[in-house]
């Protein structure tokens, strides 16, 4: 889509500092130090971000990829449970991780092998302040999720932005022959955000071989779940085959708790020890643990699964409406749809939200609709349709 970006967050890059080891290794030793953040990079970002979405009161959210479903009763029961306990210190923190790796099976990478942060988003953060200084660089697709830029401005690190391939997924043999020594962190989207494009399991062990033992290799999989393509990456087998993988997962998509904040790193000890070291004491708090661990129970698994499987025919049902209505769409493995509008992107993401649903535009990369809903689908796509018949 656009050309390799680099971009310097960083006015000091002259630091002589060479990594060696492993990327275990180098987050396990303690004294790592954060530099000084660039406010200025960051303070515009946060600008054009807050004016880019603006709320509007009549309409339907459905641009920031959120489940539509509300949280379980389960869920609810617990957060009220909880409550009553503000006035202390939040537990069950380490009781909530060890769920965690049962719940995906893979205690057998070690005890500690799950960290628990405030949100995915702030655990990349940590994850770039853990592994760069300033000037070396952190390596990710795009077009692909925002935060990244932001992430490595965090470590006053660079960002080295790789052009996706035209499908949308992320252009593995280009990230590859992009890694220079200063590299020290890598950030694999899939299912890609906005494009929805998923990686293959053996294009990624692939990519491995050619990734230097020093540098981390974290996999973005806020959208795991809703990957049923066969021969999807499999992050925790690798996690397991290679010590510099790590997978980034969250409560805010799945499981519909984006606006407690919980997210977490599967990884060997090594890495999630490392990044304990730096992470806010108790930064977790009281109502997201106990709202988290609720969620692992199996009845609420259950629950959970039901939902996903809503998603998933409606995600089939919206892709084959737009494409019948003469729509080039990006084939999602996510909870979302891009739709190739190119230049009338914006256009049509006015237009979207005027007649009662706001979508992201993305200029032209396409706009995303987050998959909501049966009967808000159904209202998108009657606009998909007006939109079609006034463009004729």
């Amino acid at each position: 889509m656009t050309d390799l970006l680099v971009s310097d967050t960083t006015t000091d890059t002259e630091t002589g500092t060479t990594a060696t080891g492993t990327a275990a290794e180098a987050l396990a030793a303690p004294g790592t130090t954060a530099p000084a953040v660039p406010f200025r990079s960051i303070h515009s970002h946060l600008t054009q971000r807050a004016l880019r979405l603006q709320p509007t009161s009549t309409a339907v959210r459905a641009a920031y990829n959120e489940a539509p479903f509300t949280p379980i009763p389960a869920v609810t029961e617990a957060i009220a449970s909880a409550a009553a306990g503000l006035n202390l210190y939040p537990e069950g923190i380490g009781t909530l991780e060890a769920k965690l790796a049962a719940h995906h099976g893979v205690e057998d990478l070690g005890e500690g092998c799950v960290v628990v942060s405030p949100g995915s988003g702030f655990m990349l953060h940590n994850l770039a302040i853990a592994t760069c200084d300033p000037g070396d660089e952190v390596m990710f697709g795009w077009r692909s999720f925002d935060a990244y830029f932001n992430a490595a401005a965090t470590a006053g690190a660079k960002a080295v932005a790789v052009p996706v391939l035209d499908s949308g997924a992320l252009q593995l043999e280009a990230m590859a022959e992009a890694i220079t020594d200063r590299t020290r962190l890598i950030v694999l989207c899939t299912p890609n955000n906005p494009s929805g494009a998923p990686l293959m399991h053996a294009d990624v062990l692939d990519f491995l071989a050619k990734v230097p033992s020093n540098v981390l290799v974290v996999l973005d999989d806020a959208y795991g779940e809703y990957a049923t393509a066969e021969g999807v990456v499999d992050g925790f087998a690798l996690a397991a085959q290679f010590p510099n993988v790590a997978v980034l997962k969250t409560f805010s998509k799945f499981f519909g708790l984006a606006g407690l904040r919980l997210g977490y790193l599967i990884a060997r000890p090594e890495i999630t020890t490392g990044i304990r070291r730096i992470s806010l004491l108790s930064g977790v708090s009281t109502l997201a643990v106990q709202a988290g661990l609720a969620c692992l129970e199996p009845a609420s698994v259950a629950e959970y699964e039901e939902r996903r499987r809503v998603t998933l025919a409606e995600r089939t049902r919206i892709e084959s409406t737009l494409v019948d209505q003469g729509f080039t769409i990006y084939p999602s493995q996510a909870n979302f749809i891009l739709i190739d509008l190119g230049e009338k992107s914006d256009d049509f993401a006015a237009f979207s939200a005027a007649n009662g649903v706001i979508i992201r535009s993305y200029g032209e990369d396409g706009a995303r609709y987050s998959i909501m809903l049966p009967e808000v689908n159904d209202l998108f796509l009657e606009i998909t349709e007006k939109w079609q018949v006034e463009q004729a």
